[in-house]
């Protein structure tokens, strides 16, 4: 299944006629041609003054209009927009050749033998106390220290940088930050070790744009003080005691891998479905999706040449598995109901803070309450997949 078409069509100037005029007709309502009240110009006047772009429309009607009944023989869908090619005028007729993208139809396939493992996690008494020392964390103080600073500490530094001839780069730039090795490149990490506060810093680094020299003072050196784990601790977070507060905290990791195992399960599924069903996916689809995992995850230049071809193959999956779930949902001939959309909608306006109204309105104005439609049709489309497949439980 390919999903590029081109098309040649050789039309008829006369065709193009009814056309014509009634493109016109638009023209003319709103014309403003010198001598003529606005919208009163003659139809002849009009068609002289505006041959070109009435033509242009009257062709561009045409070629959709024709597209459209190609591809509904197809029994397809148009995946792209109609580009115009090569145009020719020759005597009495155009001979306009366009090319576009389709999705062809298919059905989903082979869903009933995949086979996969779901695995089940529960929450271990390390991970309670690493999210309780993240809670911990959140309240501590910072307490004033005479020592040298140390791993965990929390440093403010005031330097200067300039490169190899002494040109100034930066001047007197403050920076505040937890000093750990995991947060601090290891050349600074050993020149700042045992710094106190007060003390003198020196360091060259070799960058891209040459060798660079940091030099600076540390204001301060603090030491993180963590609030001791006891009930009152527990009474801060609106908890009795630190027993009902780990419960809460052994809840929430629960509910979390529970998530990720859904994921996790749902991945592995549509992975097996994609391999059993390896529809072609449009070009313009793809580069869209590029686009989008360009902007929401603000990759640089850089980063995306350096990505290649994958970001392509990530984005082309990523349809193909969309694409998947519409098709099912059609041969299921799934429906959403106006309460449904009425839930997701109060959903998304509790997730961003808003009043569901406001929020339906604003989607009704884009024109993006289809779009919920859709991944409503395809969240169940999902969920009737996890019913048919083969699942084996493994609890880890």
């Amino acid at each position: 299944m390919d999903t590029e078409r081109t098309l040649t069509f050789e039309i008829k100037k006369e065709e193009l006629a009814p056309l014509i005029d009634r493109i016109a007709k638009e023209y003319q309502k709103k014309a403003n041609i010198q001598g003529f009240r606005p919208g009163k110009a003659p139809l002849d006047i009009v068609k002289t003054k505006y041959k070109k772009e009435i033509e242009d429309d009257a062709i561009e009607e045409y070629v959709r209009e024709n597209v459209l009944k190609e591809v509904e023989k197809e029994k397809a869908k148009l995946a792209s927009p109609i580009y115009i090619r090569e145009r020719k005028v020759e005597d009495d007729k155009f001979k306009i050749t366009v090319y576009f993208e389709i999705l062809p139809s298919f059905e989903v396939k082979g869903y009933e033998n995949i086979k996969v493992e779901k695995r089940i996690k529960r929450a271990s008494p390390d991970e309670v106390e690493k999210r309780l020392k993240r809670y911990q964390e959140s309240v501590a103080e910072l307490k004033d220290k005479e020592e040298g600073a140390e791993e965990g500490d929390f440093l403010v530094l005031k330097y200067n940088v300039t490169d190899i001839s002494g040109k100034e780069i930066v001047k007197d730039k403050t920076e505040s930050f937890k000093f750990t090795k995991d947060n601090v490149p290891p050349d600074f990490y050993e020149e700042l070790k045992g710094k106190k506060r007060g003390e003198s810093f020196k360091l060259a680094r070799n960058e891209e744009s040459g060798t660079l020299v940091y030099e600076g003072k540390v204001l301060s050196v603090k030491e993180i003080v963590l609030p001791p784990l006891d009930d009152e601790f527990a009474k801060m977070f609106e908890m009795e005691n630190m027993e009902e507060f780990r419960k809460k905290i052994t809840e929430e990791i629960n509910d979390d891998l529970k998530k990720e195992s859904e994921e996790e399960l749902e991945n592995k599924i549509l992975e097996e479905l994609s391999k059993l069903n390896p529809i072609p996916v449009p070009r313009f689809y793809i580069d869209e999706e590029v686009r989008h995992i360009i902007s929401r995850y603000g990759l640089r230049e850089e980063e995306v040449k350096e990505m290649g071809d994958e970001l392509f193959k990530v984005a082309e999956e990523k349809i193909r598995r969309r694409l998947l779930l519409e098709r099912l949902a059609e041969q299921l001939k799934i429906e959403v109901k106006k309460e449904e959309i009425e839930d997701e909608i109060k959903k998304l306006a509790g997730l961003y803070r808003m009043n569901p109204d406001t929020l339906k309105k604003r989607l009704e104005e884009r024109g993006a309450i289809r779009d919920i439609e859709e991944a409503i049709k395809r969240k169940k489309a999902m969920e009737f997949l996890k019913s048919q497949v083969k699942m084996e439980v493994i609890i880890e």
